[in-house]
């Protein structure tokens, strides 16, 4: 009987082994094409065209990261917790939650996705 609890407890440590490696190969590949259809469906809006609401202009790529090295930066490649697109999605640090009013806040998965995204370096 002990050799069966041997390879249970082996087959568990791979099985957990493989999902924390696969979720993290995730992040690192994470790319701009991963996060556009949130931030088309959500955020340009507001935050698109001529005009962006708080000149924030979530439309394309280079809108984002036009701000990425000033010390307001929406996204801080990387830095997911010290990014302002992370703190408004989820109302924290006295940032307003985003998308305002009655419109729905964003799931968990696409928040997750938002977040690994910059973890990963805020690919293009």
């Amino acid at each position: 009987m002990k050799p069966y609890l041997f390879l249970f407890g082996f087959a568990t440590f791979v099985l957990v082994s493989c999902s924390k490696s696969s979720s993290s190969d995730v992040a690192s590949n994470s790319t701009y094409k991963d996060v556009q259809p949130i931030f088309a469906q959500n955020c340009t809006g507001c935050h698109g065209g001529p005009h962006p609401k708080a000149d924030v202009d979530l439309s394309s790529y280079i809108g984002i990261m036009k701000t990425a090295n000033s010390p307001i930066a929406v996204v801080k490649p990387g830095d997911p917790d010290n990014s302002q697109m992370v703190q408004a999605i989820q109302g924290i640090n006295g940032m307003k939650r985003m998308p305002p009013g009655d419109n729905e806040p964003l799931d968990s998965a696409k928040i997750t996705a938002i977040e690994n995204w910059i973890k990963a370096g805020a690919k293009p």
